[in-house]
């Protein structure tokens, strides 16, 4: 009736960074020694509990950090799940990734530092939801819908804190108060073995601030559109090849566009915007047998070529105000091999 496990984890990150022409120099170590222990009971009849904790000791917090979770399924029937769990997690405070990244306003740098009290950040996130796998006709169909909620303290916000003796722009990582993700999520597919597969899914959400940030005076969320989806089609043929496409839509998001280009700063809101990715794949059967096969692909991503028509240009550009799908229109061929 009863599963289980634990484990530990020892992580080390090095970050060595010089930028010579801001005399600014990174060298950090940190390392994190972690365990979890965890049980999965079936206690009764189509139940299921997980539960059980984490804990954490990061060399920049003086004290170990302890993670709990717990987890609720149950199964009325082998065609219905429903879900339900409570998590929570911390991030430490470092130097970060997006802290290397120099973004530039007529040659200017922007330099992000931590505060020296600044605090790990903590969430605690709340899920629950529900699965539906029914037998439709030759194929199988799932529903799954889940609601979502986490709330965040201590969040890290980067606030300009300019010293106005040097060529660059300040900037300190602080603790600012509280936020809010919650939201919907909505899934749909069906498929028939071996011939086809249709997915679709779409979220509703709304990422917010307890209280407006000092900029911009803005509650929500920079660059987190409030809706998203996804749609996607297999069509499997061992003869003649196997055809996807899928389309992935980003509703409006406000993102900070700073003086330089434009007279003064401002907050835009994006449009909405869809990508097509499309592909066709072909296996060739190896050494006469079926089970190891050749497979070539050859796919389009962003098969319209969508991309952000409002780019600042010339020096005095802000080289963070950009929005849209990663890629341009991108054709690609990939070989591999199925052993």
């Amino acid at each position: 009736a009863h599963i289980l496990s634990w484990g530990g984890q020892f992580r080390s990150d090095s970050i060595r960074d010089s930028q010579p022409a801001y005399n600014r120099t990174t060298d950090e170590n940190y390392h994190n020694i972690g365990a979890y222990i965890q049980d999965d009971w079936f206690f009764l009849d189509g139940f299921e509990l997980v539960y059980g904790f984490r804990a954490d000791k990061h060399s920049e917090l003086d004290d170990a950090i302890l993670s709990p979770r717990v987890a609720l399924m149950w199964s009325p029937s082998p065609e219905i799940r429903l879900r339900s769990s409570i998590a929570t997690g911390f991030l430490a405070p470092q130097v970060f990734d997006e802290d290397l990244h120099i973004t530039q306003v007529n040659g200017e740098g922007q330099i992000i530092r931590n505060d020296p009290d600044l605090r790990e950040e903590s969430s605690t996130t709340y899920m629950a939801g529900m699965e539906w796998r029914p037998i439709l006709g030759p194929g199988n169909a799932l529903l799954e819908a889940n609601a979502f909620d986490t709330e965040i303290k201590d969040l890290f916000l980067a606030v300009e804190d300019d010293l106005p003796d040097t060529e660059e722009f300040e900037f300190t990582r602080i603790n600012f108060g509280k936020a809010s993700i919650y939201g919907a999520e909505l899934n749909f597919g069906y498929g028939v073995s071996g011939l086809y597969q249709f997915e679709i899914g779409f979220v509703e959400q709304r990422a917010r601030f307890n209280q407006p940030d000092p900029d911009f005076q803005s509650k929500d969320f920079f660059r987190t559109p409030q809706r998203y989806g996804v749609a996607s089609f297999f069509y499997f043929n061992r003869e003649i090849g196997d055809f996807f496409i899928g389309a992935r839509f980003e509703g409006e998001s406000t993102i900070p566009h700073y003086a330089g280009f434009i007279p003064e700063d401002r907050l835009e809101t994006t449009p909405a915007w869809i990508t097509i990715d499309t592909s066709y794949t072909r296996r060739f059967d190896l050494f006469n047998t079926d089970r190891q096969s050749l497979k070539v692909t050859l796919g389009v991503k962003n098969l319209t070529d969508k991309f952000q028509d409002d780019i600042d240009r010339t020096i005095y550009r802000d080289a963070g105000y950009i929005w849209g799908p990663r890629n341009p229109r991108t054709v690609y061929v990939s070989i591999g091999f199925d052993l």
